[in-house]
């Protein structure tokens, strides 16, 4: 969602800005292949991937924020914090 009042050119890069809190700031989207001015408030924007999809073969999910494999102990219910409660 880029203002028609913003200055879009053909070859600027496109990052991610973290707003979202999906995608990492500043990770890389693409190449602005064309921009044109919007029939609203927004410009309509041509991105090329900056990744062949036809050409993966493994790929990398980010979770922002990371989350574990199994979930998190604390340290009141970690198992070796209930068998000191015990024992005292």
């Amino acid at each position: 969602m880029v203002s028609n009042l913003n200055d879009v050119k053909a070859g600027d890069t496109v990052v991610a800005s973290g707003v979202d809190g999906i995608y990492p700031k500043g990770y890389l989207i693409g190449r602005v292949e064309h921009s044109a001015r919007g029939a609203g408030l927004y410009q309509t924007i041509t991105v090329r991937p900056a990744v062949d999809f036809s050409g993966l073969e493994t790929v990398l999910v980010v979770l922002v924020p990371p989350r574990g494999a199994t979930p998190v102990e604390t340290p009141a219910t970690a198992p070796s914090a209930a068998r000191e409660k015990d024992v005292k």
